[in-house]
């Protein structure tokens, strides 16, 4: 253990909020709002450090001086000390940088955290607070205020007047890492902070909040060192995923996963304030003790629109393939209308209300349901809000992936229909929750000709290919669905390219002929592209083709 140097700036520049001068980085104890330090405070120095200064905090506030004056990381010291000095943005040029790790920040009673991944270096490791200054913060101190957890929607500064009940901030990472990408060991040696803070939250705690897959593999690799009981398999991360972890006492506390709020999330659409709100109301719920938001109303959608159910839905309308074939398994009998693509089950007796991106939606009205089960991707959003308009109830799905149709079907049938699991769907997260098998391939997959488009990232198919363990060239074009020609995917050079029947019908004299001297291989679209009991056979048909294409 050791003193820090504090004096890599000697100039000064004054508090955007006091007007106080501090050089940056700013040594501990000098006045900044809300430093939990004193230059008296023990360094870590090292990772041993980190674990005898971790285990000994008795006290949350303690804890937080610790962590504030951290050093047993030279990259993340180099990489936050150089920001502060010579790597500020050219907005904050005459603002002083904070420049330390960032200490955790909210309600010591809190039974509600949330975790993040690392400081921003023009974020927390200027403003020296966790998620303030930037444009994550914003949007999750402003979905904080409207659940009622912050007493204002906006963070700006340390000393800004924020306040949180009942919650708490932190992160798996407390020093901003160059590219936001901490290392292993980096992580690894921050882990006894998170350790500690979370045994002594524990007494009143009752939920957390991952905020994207690094925030929920710290909270789970966490909870397994304290002796809390993790279910296994590895719970999967995914948006609005729920998994109980049970303490040593009896105690149980629910982890909470949602899309992290970063600027990639948000501007593209991934995240949605609906989405965020939805996921912050049930971490409510859980934290005040509310574990049913069905039986409280308070039932939302996949992208965090209410839908009012007035109990277990007898009458319903689905508006996706998918979901059909896996509403008739589940719940036989509750169909009474499908759109004309709804093949599966072939034996499915239900009026049909025409395509998915032109249901009518006056005979769907005149059908009388208690409710409409649409997806995000496949429905216009225009027809929803007419349905809902109309008085209708309707579940919008979102599915990017495998994970986040496991937990979408298991949030419908649950909180929607009120029923157990299916078997279907429990099969399914076995079938996938194994790692891949064989060797690898290039593959492309078109779903459409004339123009040509291809799957590419961000996709349910993309998903299913990278879980095989194959690669999906078509993630290197672009995103969802990028338009393409027969030149540019000869030019990918994949060892298959797989050609579905559906949604265009490619065939042996429809598709080939066009992509020679490539080889093509046909298969049944249904199994990358459905999400209902279609993914417990899904995996054999793809891994088959993989075996017929080396």
């Amino acid at each position: 253990m050791g003193r820090p140097p504090y004096d890599r700036r000697m100039t000064s520049d004054p508090h955007p909020i006091t007007g106080a001068a501090f050089t940056s980085p700013v040594p501990p104890g000098t006045g900044w709002p809300g430093d939990p330090a004193t230059a008296t405070t023990p360094v870590a120095a090292s990772p041993g450090d980190v674990v005898g200064l971790a285990a000994t905090a008795p006290t949350l506030a303690e804890l937080d001086a610790r962590v504030s004056v951290c050093r047993a990381c030279p990259r993340l010291v180099e990489w936050r000390e150089s920001v502060a000095v010579t790597g500020r943005r050219a907005s904050f040029a005459d603002q002083p940088y904070w420049g330390r790790p960032v200490p955790s920040f909210g309600d010591e009673n809190a039974n509600a955290v949330v975790v993040g991944l690392a400081p921003a270096a023009n974020g927390g490791n200027r403003t020296g607070r966790v998620f303030t200054g930037d444009k994550s913060g914003d949007w999750l101190f402003a979905a904080l205020h409207r659940v009622g957890y912050a007493s204002q929607p906006t963070a700006t500064h340390s000393g800004d007047g924020l306040e949180l009940s009942g919650l708490r901030i932190l992160a798996g990472v407390r020093c901003a890492p160059p590219e936001n990408k901490p290392t292993v060991a980096e992580r690894d040696t921050c882990a006894p902070w998170l350790d500690r803070e979370l045994s002594l939250l524990a007494p009143t705690l009752k939920v957390i909040l991952a905020l994207g897959a690094f925030g929920w593999d710290s909270v789970l690799r966490a909870a397994r060192r304290l002796g809390w009981t993790v279910p296994r398999p590895k719970p999967r991360f995914g948006h609005a995923a729920e998994v109980t972890l049970e303490l040593p006492d009896g105690g149980t506390v629910t982890l909470v996963g949602s899309f992290h709020v970063s600027q990639h999330n948000t501007f593209t659409g991934r995240l949605t304030e609906q989405m965020l709100d939805a996921v912050l109301s049930r971490v409510r719920q859980l934290g005040d003790g509310d574990s049913d938001g069905a039986e409280t109303g308070q039932s939302v959608d996949d992208l965090g629109h209410p839908v009012p159910l007035a109990g277990r839905p007898h009458r319903v309308i689905s508006l996706v393939p998918s979901l059909s074939e896996a509403i008739a398994a589940t719940v036989p009998g509750a169909l009474v209308g499908v759109t004309d693509w709804c093949t599966h089950p072939p034996d499915l007796q239900a009026v049909r209300i025409r395509g998915t991106k032109n249901p009518d939606l006056a005979r769907i009205c005149v059908l009388e349901p208690d409710l409409v089960v649409a997806n995000q991707e496949e429905n216009r959003k225009l027809d929803v809000e007419r349905l809902r308009a109309a008085g209708v109830p309707v579940w919008v799905t979102r599915i990017d992936g495998i994970d986040e149709a496991l937990i979408s079907m298991e949030r419908l049938f649950g909180e929607a229909f009120g029923v157990p699991t299916p078997a279907w769907l429990s099969r399914a997260k076995e079938v996938w929750a194994s790692a891949p098998r064989g060797p690898s391939l290039r593959v492309v997959v078109p779903v459409w000709r004339d123009p040509w488009l291809i799957v590419g990232s961000d996709t349910y198919g993309h998903d299913l290919i990278e879980r095989l363990g194959w690669v999906n060239l078509g993630g290197l074009v672009g995103r969802r669905y990028p338009r393409t020609t027969a030149e540019e995917i000869l030019a990918l050079e994949p060892d298959v390219v797989l050609l579905p029947d559906e949604p265009y019908p490619f065939s042996a004299s429809d598709g080939p002929e066009a992509l020679a001297p490539l080889r093509c291989l046909p298969f049944p679209g249904r199994s990358l592209s459905w999400y209902g009991p279609a993914m417990v056979e899904a995996r054999g048909v793809l891994e088959g083709l993989g075996r017929e294409a080396r």
